[in-house]
């Protein structure tokens, strides 16, 4: 019977361990992959901002080019 309750023992703390290791590998690479999405996002504000600033720059030049005529 002892025999029995340690293999029963073994067997759960050996699930345990596996299925702990298999969440922390879920999390890491949840983890991962939010902060690929995160820097991306930063990249496109980043993007979108330069071009905004590009545009606004053109429109002043154009007005300026305008009154100068």
């Amino acid at each position: 019977m002892s025999k029995f309750i340690l293999g029963v023992v073994a067997g759960a703390a050996m699930a345990y361990a596996c299925t702990n290791k298999k969440s922390r590998e879920s999390m890491m690479h949840m983890c991962n992959s939010a902060t690929e999405m995160f820097d991306k996002a930063k990249e496109k504000i980043k993007d979108g901002f330069d071009m905004g600033k590009n545009k606004a720059e053109y429109v002043a030049d154009r007005a300026q080019n305008s009154m100068n005529s």
